[in-house]
């Protein structure tokens, strides 16, 4: 009884109906620091992996109609190209290097099958890549069979992808948490942190932050931020996350846009003048 009302607690730091897992929500709330874990990332590439769905979906149908306007395509394959896919192969990358052989110096996983599944969806995302740099040199004209292309294959990447994260979900936390504890965990996940390259940390902290704070009380949310180094945080958030405003987000919308954006990063130090920040 003890146990169920701790669990019960622990899901009232989240807002359960925002989560877009396919093993959690309100049905099957997050009940300890393991469940939740994986939620980070995931959330995030879900949060992504919906937009780029909308985003392929408006392509497809403005090609269909001729009203597609090039820009718009070249923009959203440069996103894909700059923005999507590193984080997708940053995210396999840890956990192939870090994660999973944490877990493996005291727990079973199914690391094999695992990482199968990361080829497969690598591969897709390698074809994906592949059709983007057609658009782009192109210009983004007489791209109808590619736009159409690319949304098929969109859509195969991104049920591989959810199955794979959802099986990811099911099976890790259960072995994670009888064997490590909550700040054993915390430990790697900073030199998870740590590890990121600060060009690569650009491309996807945003969207992390974004979802984090948008499918967690703002209680867990203050949690998640203290748990950054402050000199990362301080640039995630005065850098990072209003360049994702100006200069990501509007590619990766641009099929919605009717204008074409204008694109911009902010400067370092916050001047008006000078070089963007490429820290």
């Amino acid at each position: 009884m003890k146990e169920t009302s701790t669990s019960n607690d622990y899901s009232k730091r989240f807002k359960l109906d925002k989560l877009t897992s396919d093993v959690f929500g309100p049905e099957n709330p997050p009940k300890d620091w393991a469940d939740a874990s994986l939620l980070v990332p995931h959330e995030a590439l879900r949060m992504e992996m919906n937009c780029m769905i909308q985003s392929v979906d408006k392509l497809s149908e403005l090609t269909k109609s001729n009203t597609m306007q090039s820009w718009q395509v070249v923009y959203f394959c440069e996103w894909y190209l700059d923005v999507f896919a590193p984080f997708c192969h940053e995210h396999h990358d840890v956990e192939e290097k870090i994660y999973f052989p944490w877990l493996q110096t005291r727990a079973d996983i199914p690391k094999k099958e695992l990482s199968k599944e990361h080829e497969e969806i690598v591969e897709i995302l390698d074809e994906l890549t592949s059709i983007c740099k057609k658009i782009i040199c192109k210009t983004g004209y007489d791209c109808k069979d590619e736009v159409e292309e690319m949304r098929t294959k969109t859509n195969v990447f991104v049920l591989n992808m959810r199955e794979h994260m959802a099986e990811e979900e099911r099976d890790i936390p259960p072995l994670a948490k009888k064997v490590f504890t909550e700040a054993e965990e915390k430990k790697i996940l900073n030199k998870i942190i740590r590890r990121s390259k600060p060009t690569t940390t650009r491309k996807f902290s945003p969207s992390i932050l974004i979802s984090v704070s948008e499918w967690s009380t703002p209680e867990y949310y203050l949690e998640f931020r203290k748990e950054i180094p402050g000199p990362v945080l301080h640039v995630m958030e005065k850098y990072y996350r209003p360049d994702f405003e100006t200069s990501i987000k509007p590619k990766r919308d641009a099929p919605f846009l009717q204008e074409e954006p204008i694109l911009s990063r902010r400067k370092c130090f916050g001047l008006p003048f000078g070089p963007s920040c490429i820290c």
